[in-house]
């Protein structure tokens, strides 16, 4: 039984890794630039590109947390049930949220947020036990967060290397806790969070 779930261990862990998104890169890059439609949807235009004239032109810096709205429109904002902003909407299911000096990009419905990618943490203890660890956002222009409950993880830029005794995996829709033994290194980071229990659902778009 050990050596069938040590085995379920390897298998599971690297196609974490492998599956973890590559999204914009951040070297010299000052702002975020979107192209979206009528219908919400969102794309990156190329480096002299512009928006189509059916577009809205949404564009905002990457080192503040003040939004610029762009010649051809403004930012299609998320609001919550009681009108409170909760940021600009990126894609048809994605937001961008500020969590102080920062920027984060969680998935998003008319009745929740939601999980863009797998919902899984590593440990340092046996048993889905001690620090609780993700993949570190160190060449991500917006860390995607994890949603669990009302509490939103993600990914600091400093990395360094952690003995891994468990993966605590949420795939399914419940909690299955697969030891590690031995303990495997892997390069991650402390998980961050966010409070999301500060917006009440439901989620529109800003009329």
């Amino acid at each position: 039984m050990l050596m069938l779930i040590w085995m379920i261990s390897l298998v599971l862990i690297p196609a974490a890794l492998l599956g973890t998104p590559t999204m914009v890169y951040a070297a010299e890059v000052t702002q975020i630039k979107l192209c979206v439609n009528p219908s919400g949807l969102t794309r990156i235009p190329g480096a002299n590109e512009r928006c189509r004239p059916s577009e809205k032109l949404v564009q905002w810096d990457v080192s503040g947390s003040q939004e610029v709205s762009g010649s051809q429109g403004g930012a299609v904002t998320v609001i919550d049930k009681s009108g409170k902003t909760v940021g600009p909407l990126v894609e048809s299911n994605a937001v961008v949220l500020t969590v102080g000096t920062e920027r984060v990009l969680v998935g998003i419905g008319p009745k929740n947020f939601r999980n863009l990618y797998g919902l899984y943490f590593y440990r340092t203890g046996p048993d889905c036990t001690g620090t609780r660890l993700v993949d570190p956002s160190t060449d991500l222009l917006l860390p995607p967060v994890r949603v669990l409950g009302a509490t939103g993880y993600y990914g600091g830029r400093d990395a360094q290397q952690y003995s891994v005794a468990s993966f605590e995996d949420y795939s399914s829709g419940t909690l299955k806790c697969w030891p590690i033994s031995p303990p495997v290194n892997y390069t991650l980071t402390p998980a961050k969070t966010v409070d999301l229990s500060v917006f009440t659902p439901e989620f529109s778009l800003k009329p």
